[in-house]
């Protein structure tokens, strides 16, 4: 028989083990809460703040413009206009490697929409999903910021290749940073970025005012007209590319890439426009230079690959920095519009000098452009002076 005094002896042992080993929850101190980092707040090329993931950065870019026009074949024109007021917002938001950009432009005393886009990146950047409205990736010249140019504004090839915004979806590997191997493919509307009115309207016939029954503004075609846009580029020894203007300094450094665009004939007019071209910039101690060479091919026939030749043309620009705070610029531009059916081949020739106060944050910059119009044999002269701050 075991004896029970004994066995309630250890038993009263371990309990009272037990309860020595429990936490005294009557006068334990509860643990406060993990806090949250505090918000951040300063300024680095903008204002911004953040908090842990989740940045805003605000942006503004003011340029203000004087420019005087000597046309052989029209009166001489003269204004002061401020060709761009913008205000920018970007950053990340709830996660690091989801960033936006939205771009609002107050010139010309009434509001319109640049870029309002995001950005989603994976595999360390080396493809990004982008959906919204943005720059089509064609022309180098076009998706350099207007705010980091050596001349006052981009060529006349600009204009003549049609390179510019519009709504669509972009896969890309951070390619406006200039990494070794840059690519964008992206499919968008293909009618741009301005607004359209569609709708009815009844004319007053002696002010020329217009009362709108219905309809709206626009930049949603009705019929949609699909634009497939592809680059691809490389760039050597760590190259700004674009930024025009050589800052870094140091050896060479360049970037060069290729460009194509397509529209289809999805509406069956038989009129659908393929055009491609090839950009360059070549930084190498205080000299830069830029370029690119343009071509389109017109549909003419009822397949897609019934072509005819389209228009052509080409811009080379040059520039050297002195000091780092001053810059002579010389620029070379033809376009040749095919299409006319006319002898109508356009030349620039412009001359430009820069004072940088703050790189391209803070410049002033002056150029005097000579526009050679074959057609009419006429050349138009035009001097610019233009001040910029972008903070």
């Amino acid at each position: 028989m075991i004896p029970i005094r004994p066995l309630v002896l250890v038993f009263s042992i371990q309990l009272a083990n037990i309860a020595l080993a429990q936490p005294d929850l009557a006068n334990q101190t509860p643990t406060a809460p993990q806090a949250e980092a505090a918000p951040r707040v300063g300024y680095q090329k903008g204002f911004y703040i953040e908090q842990g993931v989740n940045r805003l950065a605000v942006q503004a870019r003011v340029q203000f413009r004087y420019t005087h026009v000597e046309a052989e074949a029209a009166a001489n024109e003269d204004a002061f206009s401020i060709p761009r007021a913008r205000l920018i917002l970007k950053g990340n938001a709830l996660d690091e490697d989801l960033s936006y950009e939205l771009e609002l432009d107050f010139a010309g005393g009434f509001v319109s929409l640049k870029d309002a886009y995001f950005d989603y990146c994976m595999l360390g950047g080396m493809v990004c999903v982008r959906p919204g409205q943005y720059k089509r990736p064609f022309s180098r010249q076009q998706i350099t910021s207007s705010g980091k140019l050596e001349l006052i504004d981009r060529s006349i090839t600009d204009d003549a290749f049609d390179a510019g915004r519009d709504i669509g979806l972009m896969l890309h590997d951070n390619y406006e940073d200039s990494p070794s191997v840059e690519y964008a493919l992206g499919l968008f509307n293909g009618t741009g970025e301005k607004p359209r009115f569609s709708g009815s309207g009844t004319a007053d016939p002696e002010t020329g005012d217009v009362g709108v029954n219905s309809g709206r503004f626009t930049n949603v075609p009705r019929m949609w007209h699909p634009a497939l846009v592809g680059r691809l580029g490389y760039n050597h020894g760590d190259v700004d590319g674009y930024s025009e203007a050589d800052f870094e300094g140091g050896g060479l450094r360049f970037g060069i890439a290729a460009s194509v665009e397509t529209h289809f004939d999805v509406d069956n007019d038989d009129d659908s426009l393929l055009k491609g071209g090839i950009d360059y910039v070549v930084k190498l101690y205080g000299l830069s230079a830029t370029g690119g060479v343009y071509h389109t091919s017109e549909q003419n026939g009822p397949g897609f690959g019934d072509r005819a030749n389209g228009d052509g043309g080409a811009h080379f620009q040059f520039g050297y920095l002195l000091l780092k705070k001053y810059q002579p610029v010389i620029r070379y531009g033809i376009v040749d519009p095919r299409h006319r059916g006319t002898d109508d081949l356009e030349q620039e020739l412009a001359f430009g000098f820069n004072v940088y106060l703050k790189e391209h944050l803070f410049k002033w910059q002056n150029d005097l452009t000579a526009l050679n119009y074959a057609a009419t044999a006429t050349t138009d002269w035009m001097v610019r002076s233009q001040a910029q701050l972008s903070f």
